[in-house]
């Protein structure tokens, strides 16, 4: 059994943007159903809802630090996004990864202070049609 674990190890990586740069922090997608209202004059105590038909896959948001010699990440471009999460119980070799096709929709550029590092945000969406996204488990070998 997993004890949980710090993000420590994990990595991202893009297909068409290989070398993004060393990933801070990297917070992860939520995925969204929305719940339709079914409620009716009759109902007395609480409301009826039932799923929707459709999920958002979301957005990662990635902050990274700026490396003036690596190129800005491509706009516009569907590519494949790895993340791979290190591994947390003892004796296994296969990592749990989040893998699934989108698209970059911002690059944030960094504050220049005197006392922090410069640091970039990128944004990517899930698009839900190439590759929805997939979680893997983390397995033994």
């Amino acid at each position: 059994m997993s004890k949980g674990g710090v993000g420590q190890g994990t990595t991202l990586g893009l297909s068409i943007d290989a070398i993004i740069g060393r990933v801070r922090t990297l917070q992860m997608p939520e995925w969204i159903l929305d719940a339709v209202d079914f409620s009716s004059l009759q109902e007395t105590d609480w409301m009826v809802f039932l799923p929707g038909g459709l999920a958002d896959p979301g957005s990662f948001i990635a902050d990274i630090y700026l490396d003036t010699t690596i190129v800005i990440p491509t706009l516009k471009v569907i590519q494949l996004a790895t993340i791979t999460f290190p591994i947390q119980v003892a004796g296994n070799a296969v990592q749990a990864t989040l893998i699934g096709s989108g698209f970059i929709t911002g690059i944030g550029w960094p504050q220049a202070s005197i006392a922090d590092p410069m640091m970039r945000q990128i944004t990517f969406k899930y698009d839900g049609n190439g590759s929805t996204p997939a979680y893997s488990l983390e397995v033994a070998a």
